[in-house]
């Protein structure tokens, strides 16, 4: 859909008002996970969420860091993408401090 910014936001939002902030759940990931039936475009709409996300949250660590907690189940190549992002909007030593690298599962 067209609005599909605003419909990731929504369900996002939604799912975190409802859970404890410090863990990842099953929800939150399958807001972006993907199979190999996904199209492409959703898999890029997707990554487009996220990289406006930590732009527009780029002086919030708490939401950097929940964020951050779904990225780390990502494949490399994309991790890495995400977090070029980051360095290319912050070189604050401290929030790459308190943002997960890689899974905790």
């Amino acid at each position: 859909m067209d609005n599909y910014e605003e419909l990731i936001q929504i369900v996002y939002d939604n799912m975190l008002d409802g859970y404890l902030r410090f863990m990842v759940t099953d929800e939150e990931m399958a807001i972006f996970a993907n199979s190999k039936e996904t199209p492409e475009f959703i898999k890029q709409r997707k990554k487009q969420w996220i990289k406006e996300y930590i732009e527009k949250n780029i002086e919030n660590t708490n939401k950097l860091e929940i964020i951050f907690n779904l990225i780390a189940s990502f494949e490399e190549v994309d991790r890495v993408a995400f977090l070029l992002e980051l360095v290319n909007h912050t070189k604050d030593i401290e929030v790459f401090k308190s943002i997960p690298l890689f899974p905790s599962f």
